[in-house]
């Protein structure tokens, strides 16, 4: 009689993944809501955090099964806050909130950050524009860019005259995008800032045409609030704005207002000087903070 000698394998899944292999093996599903969050690894970083509330995150992760990734100086107390990666289940994460409720130093709202981030594992994605989730067949969405500019990266010049501009765009969602972005000002390093007039004459004519041509999906590429809404007057739904909303104060309230869906990028200044700046220490961690202040 021969015995199959057993060959492990690691498996890569998402939270439905992990859901969908346990059933396939006939987990009883009470099983498998026990089990789902011990399956799920994580690697939680968190910055900037008083040291003595680092200290105790590493306590408590440990005693959970966990552990916490801290710089060596903080074993030597020669330093006052601290960068730390938080490893373990999903489940010993929850754990750790729970017991950092109560604590000093900020860990209570860490706490409750550490909720926010296991509680997002669940959410779909949704990007919600005209009341529809374009998201909803789960497959990533294809934006057809359109410079009407005499000076971006690629095609600087070839679609400033309308028509040609239109075509274009006829032809790119004819390819399948599923976004039109209209942009009037080009953000490469270097670029010059163009005057409200002159950006809104460049794009509101093309906005205005493809509207009419049935483009039902259409976004602005400006950092400028008068450009937008007078671009959202025109059928543009889409505000897509490099600076996270940050050049133009008036931005923020109007797209708010008017109930249209929006783009934030990150951006170190403005283009004509965005070359001087390039130094980053933790390039991740640094723009994930600005697009973290940004959707605030």
């Amino acid at each position: 009689m021969n015995s199959r000698v057993p060959r492990p394998r690691i498996l890569h899944l998402s939270p439905e993944g992990i859901r969908g292999e346990m059933a396939r093996m006939d987990v009883h599903p009470k099983g498998i809501e026990i089990m789902e969050g011990k399956a799920r690894h994580l690697l939680v970083k968190v910055e900037d955090v008083d040291l003595k509330a680092a200290l105790i995150l590493k306590q408590d992760m440990l005693s959970l099964g966990g552990d916490v990734a801290l710089p060596w100086r903080a074993a030597e107390l020669d330093i006052t806050r601290t960068p730390a990666i938080i490893m373990g289940t999903a489940a010993q994460v929850l754990r750790l909130a729970e017991k950092i409720d109560r604590q000093p130093f900020g860990l209570r709202d860490l706490a409750e950050g550490l909720r926010s981030c296991l509680s997002g594992l669940e959410q779909p994605r949704t990007f919600e524009v005209r009341g529809r989730n374009l998201l909803e067949e789960g497959r990533t969405l294809i934006m057809g860019v359109l410079n009407v500019t005499p000076d971006s990266f690629s095609d600087g010049g070839r679609f400033q005259d309308r028509d040609r501009a239109v075509a274009r765009a006829l032809e790119m969602t004819g390819e399948g995008a599923d976004i039109i972005d209209v942009g009037g000002e080009s953000t490469r390093p270097g670029a010059d800032i163009v005057d409200d007039d002159e950006e809104l004459a460049r794009v509101i004519p093309v906005i205005e045409e493809l509207t009419g041509r049935g483009i039902k999906v259409i976004s602005v590429d400006t950092t400028k609030s008068a450009v937008a809404r007078r671009a959202l007057a025109a059928g543009a739904c889409i505000v897509n704005d490099i600076s996270g909303m940050t050049f133009d104060q008036g931005m923020t309230p109007l797209v708010a207002d008017t109930g249209a869906s929006a783009i934030l990028m990150h951006t170190r200044g403005r283009p004509a000087g965005m070359q001087e700046d390039l130094d980053y220490t933790d390039l991740l961690g640094e723009v994930y903070r600005y697009l973290d202040d940004a959707v605030s």
